[in-house]
């Protein structure tokens, strides 16, 4: 099964069609019935059917028209039946209807995406890669040395900057340079470079108030680091000026150490960031700095502490991996991600944005974090993904367009980001992140108003007065006309998560009556995982009837704090004086919250029938925890531990970033037989002894964390209201073991 377009990627007004090859391996004619079909992700599917005989030994070519009609992403399956109407082969692959291509300022755009050009089992052939860079509307593609004439062919500029950070930058600059006269000017002042494990282990001191003291053997590697970046620094600006040198571009620790130390201004032109991001939502709060936009806030406030205001924040070839590999986020999660990314990135004036891949690698490498974060799938095929689709759309309704302002619609989990084109209509980019909610806006101007839907198609708004209700999503939509957005209503938010499997309820949550206040301190949540470091919080407890006298809530209100920084989560620990039995062996743990949108979450803490204790705050690193915490917390600390990178629910699933009351589940922890192989969400538990769960479990603790502040695209303020309320805790035993892969369903 194959098509003329790479990717099965159409551009309208063409219609998808499909070649199939049938080779008859029989000495006898055989006939087949074929049958195609297409379905969108929203909307009815579409069905094409051929039918005929093949001689024997010969190969027939059958050419098959979809007439979709509808465009954007499709699923497509080809089922082959013989003359008996048996099913021989069934065939799945995608496809993508694009609009016509309107774009007039691709020659400025700043999006481009990372491309092996043939490594780690990718497609080496340029003239294959190349009209997909070109479909995506992307500036910057095609990184080989070897491509040069390829990327001239289809308007593409070299986008990976080099890193010039050795003894020899101008030397090499010019060699890259004599091989890629398209190179941007454009180079890196490390790439990936640290001052030892330990250093990068941890938040920025200016996030967490800590002070993290240099060892003698990191002081001899920063003033080497220190040395070799200033002179070549210096080199490339002696030879070339024109060429802007970003600082940093990988871990956050190690750019605080040159910023905190004075690294001189006018050898640098911005912060480089490098936002890893991978399943993270693309909202994620600081002091996370994988993060997308946490880590671009967080730069910029280091910038302005330590004396560098006038700097900008930029970002380099390789940033923001949302993959698609199993476990991790389901394809239509990882478009609405490379999209809401990309806004962010734009609110911040990054310059160029080149996220994730052209496709999947074809090799074991897939299967990390980065491998399978491709526009479209792996080689041989390279057929879309809906993110392909999503991003297509992203940079042709905002061709040209320019950041104006983050509007206000009055929760930290909405969103509309306005956008202006040049000598064009007013483009309102708008979503939300959980479940879906909708929104009355107040429009002026002269219209009309349309609105264009993440997988491109549109349609014509129809305007009561100057007001339209507009349904929102995790899926961006673009609200595009001739005039302004002045007012926003939001209504009531719907969410259809609920319990997996049977359900048990453990406990109503509506009084106190079970539970207890911890009052000391927690070194494990404070220290255990370094990419979120917390403080005791002040919060309380307070069991309340419903309005309607039929069930009761518990509500949790944070108290002023005057210790730690703003950027420190809050938590409490809430603990069960005798302990919650949890029957059978289930799969989920959840409760319903009253959200506030302020990104708290909540965390269980168990105990299975051998005395192991299992806490949901990320797997432990198999190193000695002394290599990375300080003495005085190895001091307080009874079992000290550093939980293991990427691992304290990286999704987001348990996160508190919505309104209104929703069921949220997380996975637990168990393992399969025979060899007791654990099951995908062991990797987000903490456990003590031989990491296998003896049943019955036994729930311990509640742990609630609230945030003082939240981050909202470039704002950092308090949320709304400071308060959540819990109510019903349950467990549910499902058909499956995994863990969940979108929070967007």
């Amino acid at each position: 099964v194959s098509s003329d377009q790479t990717g099965h990627a159409f551009v309208g007004p063409q219609t998808p069609t499909f070649r199939i090859s049938l080779t008859n391996i029989l000495p006898t004619a055989q006939a087949y019935a074929l049958s195609l079909q297409a379905v969108p992700l929203q909307g009815t599917k579409v069905v094409a059917e051929r039918t005929g005989r093949v001689a024997a030994g010969a190969t027939a070519g059958i050419s098959v028209p979809l007439a979709v009609g509808k465009r954007g992403y499709y699923d497509l399956t080809v089922t082959l039946t013989d003359g008996k109407q048996r099913t021989l082969l069934r065939r799945e692959t995608s496809l993508a209807l694009l609009p016509p291509d309107t774009r007039q300022h691709r020659d400025q755009s700043p999006f481009g995406t990372y491309d092996y050009g043939g490594a780690h089992f990718t497609c080496p052939d340029p003239d294959k890669i190349g009209p997909l860079f070109v479909k995506l509307g992307m500036r910057y593609g095609l990184f080989s040395d070897r491509a040069l004439e390829a990327r001239r062919a289809y308007g593409l500029l070299k986008g990976n900057e080099p890193n010039i950070t050795n003894q020899n930058a101008t030397k090499q600059y010019d060699a890259i340079l004599a091989k890629n006269p398209d190179l941007p000017p454009m180079a890196l002042i490390f790439h990936e470079a640290s001052l030892s494990e330990s250093h990068i282990t941890r938040v920025p001191d200016l996030f967490t108030g800590r002070k993290y003291t240099l060892r003698p053997e990191e002081e001899e590697r920063f003033k080497t680091m220190w040395e070799t970046a200033a002179s070549a620094a210096q080199a490339m600006r002696q030879s070339h000026p024109e060429v802007k040198l970003a600082l940093g571009n990988g871990p956050s620790p190690t750019k605080e150490e040159f910023l905190r130390r004075k690294f001189p201004a006018e050898l640098f032109d911005s912060a480089g960031n490098e936002a890893g991001a991978y399943g993270h939502p693309p909202e994620a709060q600081p002091p996370d700095w994988l993060a997308n936009n946490a880590s671009l806030w967080m730069d910029r406030q280091l910038l302005d502490a330590y004396g560098y205001r006038d700097k900008r924040v930029t970002q380099c070839h390789e940033v923001c991996y949302p993959s698609t590999n199993p476990g991790n986020l389901d394809v239509r999660t990882q478009a609405d991600y490379f999209v809401r990314h990309a806004l962010h990135s734009l609110a911040w004036g990054v310059p160029a944005f080149r996220p994730g891949l052209i496709a999947d690698v074809g090799g074991n490498y897939r299967w990390s974090h980065w491998g399978a974060a491709g526009f479209c799938h792996m080689v041989p095929e390279l057929n879309v993904k809906p993110s392909f689709v999503a991003f297509a759309t992203l940079t042709r309704v905002l061709d040209g367009a320019q950041f104006v302002r983050d509007v206000p619609l009055g929760s930290p989990s909405l969103y509309a980001v306005e956008f202006a084109k040049p000598r064009g209509p007013s483009v309102f980019v708008l979503w939300t992140l959980r479940g879906t909610r909708p929104v009355v806006f107040t429009l002026n101007g002269s219209g009309p108003w349309r609105l264009v839907g993440s997988q491109a198609n549109e349609t014509a708004l129809r305007l009561t007065g100057e007001k339209v209700e507009i349904q929102l999503s995790p899926s961006p939509v673009y609200l595009v006309g001739q005039g302004q957005l002045t007012d926003a209503a939001p209504g009531i938010p719907a969410y259809d998560d609920k319990p997996e499997g049977n359900l048990a309820e453990l406990s109503a949550l509506d009084t106190l009556d079970d539970w207890v206040v911890e009052r000391d301190p927690s070194p494990e949540l404070e220290y255990y995982n370094f990419m979120t470091p917390r403080r005791k919080g002040d919060f309380v407890f307070q069991a309340l009837p419903t309005p309607d006298g039929q069930s009761g809530v518990l509500r949790v209100t944070p108290q002023p704090i005057t210790h730690g920084k703003d950027t420190l989560p809050m938590y409490a620990v809430l603990a069960h004086k005798t302990g919650l039995p949890v029957p059978g062996t289930p799969t989920e743990m959840g409760l319903w919250i009253d959200g506030n949108s302020g990104w708290g979450r909540v965390i269980f803490e168990l105990t299975d029938a051998s005395g192991q204790r299992w806490i949901s705050i990320g797997a432990q690193a198999q190193a000695d925890p002394a290599k990375f915490l300080p003495q005085d917390v190895l001091d307080h600390f009874p079992t000290p531990g550093v939980s293991d990178w990427n691992t304290e629910d990286a999704w987001g699933l348990s996160r508190i970033n919505f309104d209104g009351w929703r069921y949220v589940g997380f996975p637990l922890p168990g393992n399969y037989p025979g060899e007791h192989y654990g099951w995908p969400a062991n990797s987000q538990w903490r456990w003590d002894r031989d990491g296998v769960v003896h049943y019955p479990l036994t729930l311990r603790k509640l742990v609630v964390e609230l945030n003082e502040k939240v981050l909202h695209l470039k704002t950092f303020a308090p949320p709304p209201r400071p308060e959540i309320c819990l109510k019903t805790l349950v467990v549910g035993q499902g058909d499956t073991v995994r863990v969940k892969q979108s929070v967007g369903d």
